[in-house]
């Protein structure tokens, strides 16, 4: 390890050829008389040779190296016959079709005495090296370490020299020396201090161009401020396209840069070409170039990387304390403009004093989206006012995209296009990262990354001070649109109060907690608590303690967002008797879109409860009326029963057996007859029972008996497949037992020449129970399906139907959070399908 790390401080291996090392290697060959002198260095996998004489290859794999001996018996190796050493009798070179037979070297030390390489002779037939020779040959090996350490120290020579360059480099740029300056001697100091022939510095300008800022030895072909394509500097523009240095050790032999280039007309040989960064583009490029063949080292590219670095940093600190200090001057100047046109023309005098510009203006567009000069100057002069119509413009593109556009002599005649041979810069201003007009500017040169830079920060100033112009005129024009409005608003709020209060339903409002801040008129009769009672109670104290937790679980969900339909709490007024209300709660929002409250609208459905219940027992009386005669004849069967036995028994008295078949015929007709008039009083009863548990397989058995007759009467099949694992469902048996009665009827008027009903009960996807009756009689046809659960409407002839019956098992279904549907395919039967929830877990 510490012969390699040696060997890498002598930073040999891999250089260009060099003179001194050439005539040693001469030297060697001619005092030993041989056609063969090789100056090598052995690193961890071969030996490469710096010099060479009467031999063509540039190195050896380490296993094929005749010194490799050298590195653990550090004596010269005298091999006065190769091809008898048994060492050496198969080595490839000795074999070769040219043999090496004689052989002999002699170590080269490092200054820390490490063998590092050799130097030696050899010839293609056997002989000895005289004592004078060998010593000679020692003596050649000593010059090489020799020359090494001259080498060294002319190396560390340069690199003090390169130190003390950054160390003034640096100290110049902080001193605050003008860019162009300290640009042009930091180019004569790289070219001195590593003794190259050619170096220059070249500025990245927008549309792919370079402009040679300094240059040293290339005479007239980088003349300073001669835009070019970046496609004219191959080497340059090869090295941005990398991202990294480029080093080309022999230009005559490079493929990728060959071609009628500036560098081979300038006769350049060796160069390292890197780029100068920036933030957020590179500022340009530095390279150094050399006429003769060199080497260029590691450390090489590592200096110029530093003094790239440190150029780069003063060119961004400069760039940047100057657009500020002209930002600042361009604020200050504006602070004493009276009236918007005269900021505008401060605004463009300034502008062409810094810019030094041919022609500036400033191009606003307004709330229809048309673009017309606000202000003119130069080849602009008295335009004020001029359209900007729209098209493929330099004004457009800003305006629609929001990106500045640059064109460095631009090759087109648009309306807002500066003249032929000048460089032209469109800035957007911009008010909340919108474009609302462009800065636009001809300068008589070319324009730098840095101009560009300059223009967008002195367009923030001025778009800041056009919206603070803008901003002014708004707030008049506000100020005396907000007096009008609050008219308007005060109007708007005394209607509102006065429709509030004269609605019929009861209008309440809470703030965030869901205590009361409004309470209507409406509010007040319902409840018979007033205004003064209610306001600052909570809106869960006007419902009964078993619905008060799901008020303010509404009132929770409001809160939070989210939204909530129709239901139905009853409200306790001062009588203590519930009031059925239906509520419809909804968030009340802020203009930022947080909820500030809640709105309660309910609507007293007493009346509404009392006309339903006359209604449904109507519907009620009007389907008894069509089962009439198919109870009369139910009854009447286990009445005769009865009778046939009862005359039976009397007539047999004396025979027990016979009185006992009778009686139990007598008692199975008495539970038949009883069970008809259960279900007919189940049928019959009024609506004002509570919701119970229901199992709605017993409910559609209990309608099956009562409907029989008419079932056996239209000669229809009933076919009832239903479920023993469906869950039972909260609700009222007989409003249930109401909705079955009435769609069976229906599907037994649709089927008078009989057919097949089919009821079925499952369990539903949403943990529910589906109860599906389907028959085969004539159908509905479409147009009439939309309405066939509309109150009154029937399709029977005048006097054979109310047309309630369907309406009000609707709102049955309904009452009970439950959906009725019915599909009707032509002149396929009809079906109903029938969803209820499933009651909830006790």
């Amino acid at each position: 390890m510490g012969r390699l790390q040696a060997l890498y401080r002598c930073a040999i291996i891999d250089t260009v050829s060099e003179a001194p090392f050439n005539d040693l290697a001469s030297l060697a060959a001619s005092s030993c008389q041989a056609p063969i002198a090789l100056i090598g260095f052995i690193d961890d996998h071969r030996e490469w040779f710096k010099a060479q004489v009467g031999f063509d290859l540039s190195e050896l794999p380490i296993n094929q190296s005749l010194d490799v001996s050298l590195l653990t018996l550090p004596e010269p190796l005298i091999l006065s016959d190769a091809l008898s050493d048994p060492r050496f009798s198969t080595h490839p070179l000795v074999l070769s079709e040219s043999p090496i037979r004689f052989y002999a070297s002699a170590p080269i030390r490092s200054s820390d005495g490490f063998v590092i390489g050799a130097i030696a002779v050899a010839d293609y037939t056997p002989r000895e090296l005289s004592p004078q020779q060998q010593q000679t040959l020692s003596t050649l090996a000593n010059q090489v370490g020799a020359l090494l350490e001259l080498r060294a120290l002319h190396q560390i020579a340069g690199e003090r020299r390169q130190q003390a360059l950054l160390i003034d480099l640096g100290r110049r740029a902080l001193g605050g020396e003008p860019i162009n300056s300290l640009v042009s001697w930091m180019v004569d100091q790289v070219a001195h201090v590593l003794e190259v022939d050619r170096c220059y510095v070249l500025e990245l300008l927008p549309n792919n161009k370079a402009l040679p800022r300094a240059s040293f030895g290339w005479g007239t072909a980088y003349s300073p401020n001669n835009a070019m394509p970046l496609s004219d500097y191959l080497l340059a523009a090869a090295t941005l396209q990398s991202g990294q240095p480029i080093v080309i050790n022999s230009l005559s032999h490079e493929t990728c840069f060959g071609g009628p280039e500036i560098l081979q007309l300038n006769g350049v040989e060796s160069g390292v070409s890197l780029i100068i960064r920036g933030d957020p583009r590179p500022y340009g490029m530095l390279g150094i170039y050399s006429v003769q063949q060199r080497n260029f080292t590691r450390a090489d590219v590592a200096f110029l990387q530093a003094l790239a670095d440190v150029l780069a940093e003063a060119i961004s600190q400069q760039q940047r304390r100057q657009s500020l200090d002209e930002v600042v001057n361009l604020s200050r100047i504006l602070r004493q403009a009276a009236t918007r046109s005269e900021m505008m023309r401060v605004i463009l005098s300034r502008i062409h004093a810094v810019c030094h510009s041919v022609g500036s203006a400033i191009i606003l567009s307004d709330a229809d989206g048309r673009a017309s000069v606000a202000q003119g100057r130069g080849i602009w002069e008295g335009a004020t006012g001029k359209p900007i119509p729209p098209g493929d413009s330099p004004s457009w593109h800003v305006l629609l995209s929001g990106q500045p556009f640059l064109g460095n002599t631009p090759d087109f005649q648009l309306d807002d296009t500066a003249p032929q041979d000048r460089a032209l810069a469109c800035v957007a201003l911009k008010y909340n990262d919108q474009p609302i007009g462009v800065l636009w500017v001809a300068y008589a040169s070319v324009i730098s990354y840095y101009d560009q830079n300059l223009l967008v920060a002195l367009a923030d100033t001025v778009a800041s001070a056009i919206n603070r112009s803008n901003l002014h005129d708004q707030t008049i024009r506000l100020y005396q649109e907000r007096q009008q409005l609050t008219k308007e608003v005060r109007r708007i709020e005394r209607h509102l109060a006065s429709t509030v209060e004269s609605a019929i339903d009861l209008v309440v409002s809470t703030d965030t907690e869901g205590r009361i801040m409004t309470w209507n008129r409406a509010a007040e009769r319902i409840s018979g608590f007033t205004r003064e009672q209610m306001v600052g109670q909570h809106l869960y104290n006007l419902c009964a303690p078993a619905h008060r937790a799901m008020m303010e679980e509404m009132i929770k969900i409001l809160m939070e967002g989210a939204s909530f339909g129709q239901i139905e709490l009853p409200l306790i007024g001062t009588t203590h008797q519930d009031v059925p209300i239906s509520w419809r709660l909804s968030a009340i929002q802020s203009d930022t879109g947080g909820t500030v409250g809640i709105v309660a609208v309910g609507r007293d459905l007493a009346e509404q409860r009392h006309l339903e219940s006359q209604l449904f027992q109507a519907a009620k009386m009007a389907s008894m009326g069509v089962m009439a005669s198919g109870i009369g004849h139910e009854l009447r069967n286990p009445l005769g029963v009865i009778s046939a036995n009862a005359q039976l028994a009397l007539e047999r008295l004396s025979d027990p057996e016979i009185i006992r078949t009778c009686l139990q015929q007598i008692h199975v007709a008495t539970k038949r007859s009883s069970l008809i008039i259960d279900n007919l009083l189940t049928f019959a009863r009024p609506r004002n029972e509570g919701s119970q548990i229901v199992d709605i397989n017993e409910v559609l058995a209990s309608t099956f008996m009562l409907l029989d007759y008419q079932i056996q009467q239209h000669r229809t099949k009933l076919n009832a497949t239903l479920s023993h694992s469906i869950p039972k469902v909260a609700g009222n048996a007989a409003l249930l037992q109401q909705v079955f009665t009435n769609v069976i009827l229906n599907a037994l008027q649709a089927m008078e020449g009989g057919g097949m009903l089919n009821v079925t009960t499952q369990a539903s996807d949403e943990l529910g129970v589906e109860i599906v009756f389907s028959d085969t009689g004539c159908g509905i046809s479409p147009e009439v399906l939309p309405q066939i659960f509309d109150p009154f409407f029937t399709t029977r002839p005048l006097g054979q139907g109310t047309g309630l019956g369907l309406a009000i098992s609707y709102s049955i279904i309904q009452q009970h959070g439950g959906t009725i549907e019915t599909s009707s395919p032509s002149g396929e039967g009809c079906t109903f399908y029938i969803c209820l929830p499933a009651a909830p877990v006790s």
